[in-house]
């Protein structure tokens, strides 16, 4: 199709999604400790 890369990411991601979503929450609860100090 027209959206050659971004069919390539959801590829990816659908194939890593739970490595995916626990790197994002790291990622995210890092942000939040820092908040918090």
């Amino acid at each position: 199709g027209k959206y050659i890369f971004k069919d390539r990411i959801y590829k990816i991601l659908f194939e890593h999604e739970e490595e995916h979503y626990r790197e994002l929450s790291n990622h995210i609860r890092k942000h939040l400790e820092l908040l918090k100090a």
